[in-house]
């Protein structure tokens, strides 16, 4: 891979990298600018309505009606200042969230490891990438120890994907490319070495970003409806000149005078309030929108909204939390809920701290493995202070997470704890623990297991089991000593509080919703239930 793109393991010389970056430029998405001062209050008086008032005026002043062409071109000019005002605070707006973020790279050059802003990277640069980065580019594996990416950002898939450094099939779906990581996607868990393959626009994200810079603007239906109502009154008011002049010519008026009667009754034919409610009212829509967190940035997309029939909505981040919970656990035939206190029992509160100990996850801190971040929770939400239990049993050794195994494992000075796939996690275990102790593990123990794990995936539940031994671990998980499984975490993505209450609203108001997500059709079906979304 290194040789693909004139690069090795010690990174690129600072020739070569000014050299690149010359050649691909600098490592960003390309992205709307925003528009300037002068395009948005240009954009205000391009409307027929519009026109149509400007012509008014015109029109007035050579009737010798001074005061209402002043008054038509100061509800002109006041309607488009009080637009303008509108339009460039939400660009404005915009524009700081922009500044919000700037992403840095660990990367390799000239055989030593520096940080660089992620918009200096270009093709061949080595990047090193840990638990909770965010991907700089997009990069060919070439080492990985655990590593676990989000990407849902590209695939709308919730769970972590295991990336390997083995080569996979040229025409492999970008969702099952294991080997690549991609610009924008986020690292839950453990580390990789990859060489960039691509940057700035030639990134998958900028392809996305490519394809909505093609997307043509659109009137809103208010728009379409004003102009509309703009060319109808100017046609109406040419009809009723060429109506009215010829009558009183008919009747003797002067031509001069017939004229100017037929322009007068042209003017008062126009709405010259018009623009100006439509605009307040828009701008009082903005106001509650804006009361409500939500950013517009043109007045009349408020109007637009009430034009919509259909909502497709993504699962993951927004129906529900985006981030996983301990929902519930089994220990030994008893389904609890982990934080029920007393009632938990001691084997509860085993399995929460084993979960607790066997994790890579730092209490208080974003970033990391979802799954790792639910389990610490759990135990602090159960009265468990993980920072001080990891101090009084300081991990000695530990065997990484992979997707081969399937199960990590870390060693302390008196235990040692795995945790992983319920399936592997079953079949390395001789004991079960129960109320009375560890028990041999005999088939029919085993078979209630695996029927609560079938029960817990038929609830959206992701299952990981836990177990320990009094003896040191091996890298294949065997131990001297007898391994105990001590019970399952059922976690979930839970569903927003909010949400069940805003999709009846809507479709009281007859907008249907629709979930869009890549789960597998029980796990939305459930989700689907529990916000009171009836299946279509």
């Amino acid at each position: 891979m290194y040789d693909a793109l004139d690069s090795d393991s010690g990174g690129l010389s600072a020739e070569s990298v000014r050299e690149r970056r010359a050649e691909h430029g600098p490592n960003e998405v390309a992205r709307d600018a925003g528009r300037s001062v002068p395009s948005i209050f240009l954009a205000q008086f391009q409307s027929v309505l519009i026109y149509v008032l400007v012509v008014a005026a015109a029109l007035s002043v050579w009737a010798g009606h001074a005061v209402d062409a002043v008054l038509i071109a100061v509800i002109v000019v006041a309607n488009g200042l009080f637009g303008f005002v509108q339009d460039y605070r939400a660009e404005e707006s915009l524009a700081a969230l922009r500044e919000l973020t700037a992403p840095t790279a660990t990367v390799r050059r000239d055989g030593t490891t520096t940080e660089v802003e992620a918009t200096q990277l270009v093709p061949g640069d080595v990047v090193e990438l840990t638990g909770g980065d965010v991907v700089p580019a997009d990069c060919r594996l070439v080492e990985t120890t655990g590593l676990e990416i989000d990407d849902a950002a590209l695939t709308g898939e919730s769970a972590p994907v295991a990336k390997a450094a083995d080569p996979v099939e040229a025409d492999t779906p970008l969702a099952e490319r294991t080997s690549m990581a991609y610009k924008g996607t986020n690292v839950t868990r453990g580390r990789g070495l990859a060489v960039v393959t691509a940057t700035g626009m030639d990134t998958e994200v900028g392809a996305i970003a490519e394809e909505l810079a093609g997307t043509e603007s659109t009137e809103t239906p208010l728009q379409r409806e004003l102009d509309s109502l703009g060319r109808t009154l100017g046609i109406g008011v040419v009809v009723l000149a060429s109506l009215v002049v010829p009558l009183l010519l008919w009747q003797g008026t002067d031509p001069f005078q017939a004229a100017l009667t037929a322009v007068s009754l042209a003017v008062a034919a126009v709405p010259e309030g018009l623009p100006a409610v439509v605009t307040l009212t828009l701008a009082l829509g903005v106001r509650r929108m804006a009361d409500e967190n939500a950013l517009v940035r043109r007045l009349p997309a408020v109007e637009a909204l009430g034009g919509v029939d259909v909502i497709c909505t993504d699962k993951t981040g927004t129906l529900t939390r985006g981030q996983m919970t301990v929902s519930r656990v089994w220990v030994n035939d008893s389904v609890v809920e982990p934080d029920a206190g007393e009632a938990s029992g001691d084997r509860v509160d085993l399995l929460l701290r084993a979960a607790a100990l066997c994790n890579d996850a730092t209490p208080g801190e974003d970033g990391g493995d979802p799954t790792e971040r639910a389990l610490v929770a759990a135990a602090e939400d159960a009265g468990i202070d993980v920072a001080a239990l990891r101090g009084a049993h300081p991990r000695t050794d530990e065997i990484p997470f992979s997707s081969e195994r399937k199960w990590m494992g870390t060693v302390h000075d008196e235990r040692s704890y795995l945790k992983g796939a319920p399936e592997v996690v079953l079949s390395k275990a001789d004991h079960v623990l129960t109320d009375d102790g560890p028990e041999p593990l005999t088939e029919a123990a085993a078979d209630r297991i695996r029927e609560q794990v079938r029960t817990f995936a038929d609830d959206a539940l992701r299952v990981l089991a836990v177990a320990y031994t009094e003896g040191d671990l091996a890298e294949d998980g065997a131990s001297d000593d007898a391994i105990v499984f001590v019970g399952l975490a059922g976690l979930i993505d839970p569903p927003r509080e909010e949400v069940a209450d805003a999709i009846a609203a809507t479709e009281r108001a007859g907008i249907e919703v629709k979930m869009v997500t890549g789960d597998n059709v029980r796990t939305a079906a459930a989700i689907a239930a529990s916000l009171g979304m009836a299946p279509r």
